[in-house]
């Protein structure tokens, strides 16, 4: 709003402002249906990243990015250690294909869970 600037109300505010994270949002989920095949390509140079190159710093304290191909769902996890274990975005990412199984299974939302037949039971 160029009536009331982003900065004037973290001024008046007081709140002490931490430039590690973004102050609007921290968790962002994106998406790109664009089939790999379909990306640029310039010669045997690809815009597609190999596991090994995804690691980057984390802007956002959890940003969650899929990719959809014509067979395939890629999946990419970016997550500030400092709040996250690798375990929790491990059962993140299983609940995440719990919850798709399901929608492969039936359209109806009442009947998804987001926990396993295990978990349930603890």
């Amino acid at each position: 709003n160029e009536s009331v600037p982003f900065d004037k109300v973290v001024e008046v505010l007081g709140v002490t402002r931490d430039r590690s994270g973004h102050p609007v949002f921290q968790v962002c989920f994106g998406s790109d249906d664009t089939a790999v095949s379909e990306k640029l390509s310039f010669g045997e140079v690809s815009d597609v990243a190999g596991a090994e190159d995804l690691y980057s710093i984390a802007k956002f304290d959890l940003h969650v990015s899929f990719e959809t191909s014509k067979d395939e769902l890629g999946l990419c996890f970016n997550y500030r250690t400092s709040l996250f274990k690798r375990d929790t975005i491990e059962l993140m990412l299983s609940r995440f294909e719990l919850v798709l199984s399901q929608l492969s299974e039936t359209n109806l939302l009442k009947d998804i869970s987001l926990v396993s037949e295990t978990e349930r039971e603890l």
